[in-house]
């Protein structure tokens, strides 16, 4: 089977379901091509890797719909239509626009990236305008700001840097250390709000990656897997106060022994502190966005003042 194809320059239309259920790996696309067809490339689950054409025009509807391997997508800024559900189940995907905001003519079924049809976006950025390199960083600089694409060395430490060519370091993208079994300490700096779907997921020797104090917001499975993860060290997790939203699976199977939520945290989702772990909160009962399972099966103190 193929596994990796070049579209020549030459093609103007990747035709309805044209690659779909495929095993291809990576797409590099012709600067001819202006449209992607509907269901083009649907449900290519191994998909990992395309390079669009510079001059694409139109995405159709489900095109990239079930590519759960997805990484990132660079969209140009000559597309003016996205098809509904384009994007479906592009969970861990980072979908980066050249455009500064979405165009009206996209509507907004091209944002219903999970498989609950509800709107994510996290993972998607816009103004665009290069992926760098940064020591062993990959860094996506877009607007005014910055942010970690993915980790690629294999030293014990990752320090990420809070600025990159002057702008701050706000974001770290799904799947950013995903698997990386080198890292064991990670320093976050307090520019960053936002930790992104899978970004430590099955980081099996990482132990220590302190919270920042401007953190908002952390994704579906983020440090989900991470057997010896201890939070800030001593097996204590603190969840800074600025957080309101941890996704489900957050911290499952991490090596803790105590995890402090706070009250700003107003939606937790599924199994999200599941660390086998006393989960002190200072709320004085489940709030009403949490999932009934937020906690596993691990005993919770309410009304608890650190």
């Amino acid at each position: 089977p193929i596994r990796e194809l070049t579209i020549p320059d030459s093609v103007v239309e990747i035709a309805e379901s044209a690659f779909a259920y495929s095993s291809i790996q990576s797409v590099q696309m012709g600067t001819g091509v202006k449209t992607i067809a509907r269901d083009a490339f649907a449900y290519s689950y191994e998909l990992h890797t395309v390079t669009l054409s510079p001059n694409l025009e139109s995405i159709g509807d489900s095109a990239f719909a079930g590519c759960y391997e997805l990484k990132m997508l660079i969209i140009p800024k000559s597309v003016v239509t996205i098809g509904e559900l384009a994007f479906y189940g592009c969970d861990v995907a980072t979908l980066c626009f050249e455009v500064s905001a979405p165009m009206e003519a996209w509507g907004d079924h091209w944002t219903k990236i999970q498989p609950d049809h509800t709107p994510n976006t996290r993972g998607i950025l816009f103004g665009f305008k290069q992926l760098v390199r940064v020591g062993d960083f990959e860094i996506i600089l877009y607007e005014d700001k910055a942010a970690v694409a993915q980790y690629v060395g294999a030293d014990a430490e990752g320090i990420i840097p809070s600025t990159v060519e002057g702008a701050p370091v706000d974001q770290i993208m799904p799947r950013a250390f995903y698997r990386n079994t080198s890292v064991v300490f990670v320093s976050i700096p307090d520019s960053v709000h936002s930790i992104g779907i899978e970004a430590f997921m099955e980081c099996e020797n990482l132990t220590t990656a302190p919270l920042p104090a401007s953190l908002q917001y952390i994704g579906n499975s983020a440090f989900g897997q991470c057997w010896c993860y201890s939070g800030d060290g001593n097996y204590t997790l603190i969840i800074p106060s600025t957080v309101t939203y941890v996704g489900e699976y957050a911290f499952e199977y991490g090596y803790l022994t105590q995890i402090f939520v706070p009250l700003s945290v107003t939606h937790a989702g599924q199994y999200a502190f599941a660390a086998y772990a006393t989960v002190y909160c200072a709320a004085p009962e489940k709030p009403q966005g949490w999932h009934d399972m937020a906690l596993g099966a691990n005993a919770a103190y309410w009304n608890f003042d650190r």
